[in-house]
Parts: C-alpha cells; structure tokens; sequence
C-alpha cells in the first residue's frame, strides 16, 4: 500500500519509506469504496434470504388457506350431499320402524286405561257419593291419575321395550329424519295406542258394573232405607229387616243388608228362589210362620253364620208403584 522512495539524506545517510499526499488520498478513496462495497453486498445478501422467506411463508399461508376452505366448502357440500342422497328405507326396514314405535304405546294405552279405570271407579264409589259427584266427573279424576302415572312411568315402559329384543332396522340418523321415515314411525305409533287402549278395557269384563251400579243406588238412599228399616223392624218387632230391589229385566233381586258383624254384605238372587224372591215374582206377600218348613226359604245365609243366626219366621210384602212397574207375571 505504500510506495518506497529513496532519497539522499544530508545529514544522515539512512533511507526512509514515506507515500506522497495524493497517492495517500487515493489509497483512502480506494479503501472506503472498497468497504462500501462490502457492507453493500453484505446488507444485499441478508435482505434477500428473508425476503425470499417471508415470501414463502405469505405463499404456504396463502396455499393453505386456500386448502381449508377448499376442504371446508368440500366437507360442506358432502353433507349437504349426504342429506340430499340419503338412501330410502327398505320396506322391512319400515316395518320394524312401525314397531319399534307401536310397541311402547300398547304399554302406554294398558297402563294408562287401567289406572283411568281403577282411579275412576274408586273415585266414584267413594268421593262421588259423599260429594254426589257425576260419573264422568269420577272419570275426569280417574284421568288426571292415569296422566300423571304416565309422566312418571314413561321411562319404565320405554326400558321395558328396550329389553324385549325387538329386531334392529339399521337405519341411519339421516334415514329417519327422512319424511318417509317419520311417517311410519308416528302410524305405529297411533295404532299401537289404540291397541293398547282397548286391551286395558277387557278389564272391564270382569267387574261387576251392574253391581257396582246397585250399590251406588243403594247408598243414595240409604239413610232414608235405614230410617225405614229400622222403624219398620221396631214396629214388626222382628230381630232385622231388609228392603230388596226388583230388577224386572234380569229377573233379579238385591239388597245390601247388614252381616252378623255389622259390614254390609252385598245380597243378589235369582227370584225364582227364595221368599223374597217368589214374592217380587207373583207380587203377593208371603207370611212364613217356620221358615225351614218353607221349600222357598234359603238357609245359606244361616248357615254361614255358623250357628249364631237362625231364622224362625219371614213375613215379606211386595212394595208396588202402580204407575211405572208392573206386577211379573
């Protein structure tokens, strides 16, 4: 960098190294252009890998973006696809549908009659006397009871039919939101209601209704039928008395009289048999001064007693209103 100049030295013989101004100048300018040069190149050559790589990342962000919302609007348009393309239902498929709707309802229709029928009868022997209820307010009640049996049995019913192993239709969640689907779902359902329903009414063909009826007559009139009783046994001087209905049609006669140990004992005969009996039957009274010499007087009810009542004498006269009942023949 320097230039060696030799020149005579006066004084002391020696040589020494020295550069002129301007070759000093001009080696400074080529040194700092030098450097400038480099830090250029240096500040070029950083810049552009990061530029390259935020471009790559803006790119690849770009690129996935775009993949996302591909994939998005695909997934997006495959459900729509699959609800649109859902498959039909085979017909058996249907059926055990139907099934699957029906068989829990016959449970509902069952529990649901039987507690309207057991709630209503009880409500109307009980309540409907003492408040003198009408029968189809009795089966109001019975109603309330039976619907509020349902909110709470439901789910039991429901296991119930869980656990019966009915056959599996295999239908998919987007099968049996189809229209086809819910239809036949809901038909097993009303026709399993209605079958239920009227399997919980035979019930009926084992109760006494007609009996039930008579007593509910009785117990009208009851406190008028025990004032009677009692004076008219008070009068006959007779140990009891009882007043028996008539009923024309089925040939019958009842009464609700009182047992050895006071219950009421419900009492119903056929009037071919008995003095009470072929009294209603001929409308003539019949006055019986030994009983067990009678071949109409019935000794079960004595005999029942088991020693503790034995009936001497029967006096029974028929009680006839003229304008609405006619004498049997």
């Amino acid at each position: 960098d320097f230039v060696s100049l030799e020149t005579p030295a006066t004084s002391t013989g020696c040589r020494i190294g020295v550069s002129t101004e301007a070759q000093a100048s001009a080696i400074t300018m080529h040194r700092a252009s030098a450097l400038e040069a480099r830090k250029v190149s240096l500040q070029a050559a950083t810049v552009v890998p990061y530029a390259s790589a935020a471009r790559g990342l803006h790119a690849e962000t770009s690129s996935s973006t775009s993949r996302a919302q591909d994939i998005g609007s695909s997934g997006h348009s495959s459900t729509s696809g699959m609800k649109a393309a859902a498959i039909e239902p085979t017909f058996r498929q249907l059926r055990i549908l139907a099934l699957h709707g029906a068989v829990p309802m016959v449970g509902f229709g069952i529990m649901d009659q039987t507690i309207m029928i057991q709630a209503g009868d009880l409500i109307d022997s009980t309540l409907g006397h003492s408040l003198a209820l009408p029968t189809l307010a009795a089966a109001a009640c019975g109603q309330v009871f039976s619907d509020f049996s349902g909110v709470l049995f439901g789910g039991t019913v429901e296991a119930l039919a869980d656990k019966m192993g009915l056959p599996v239709h295999g239908l998919s969640g987007a099968q049996l939101e189809l229209t086809c689907a819910k239809r036949w779902h809901t038909i097993g359902a009303a026709i399993g209601v209605v079958i239920g329903c009227l399997l919980g009414m035979t019930q009926m063909l084992f109760m006494d209704l007609q009996r039930e009826e008579q007593i509910q007559e009785f117990n009208q009139i009851r406190k008028v039928l025990d004032e009677l009783v009692n004076d008219d046994a008070t009068k006959l001087h007779a140990e009891r008395c009882a007043l028996y209905f008539v009923d024309n049609k089925q040939g019958m006669v009842w009464t609700v009289a009182h047992s050895v140990s006071g219950d009421p004992v419900y009492v119903e005969m056929d009037w071919n048999y008995g003095i009470s009996g072929k009294s209603a039957r001929t409308g003539e009274p019949c006055n019986v001064p030994d009983a067990y010499q009678c071949p109409e007087f019935n000794s079960e009810y004595d005999m029942k007693s088991k020693g503790r009542r034995h009936t001497k004498s029967v006096l029974c006269v028929p009680v006839i209103e003229r304008a609405s009942v006619e004498t049997p023949k």
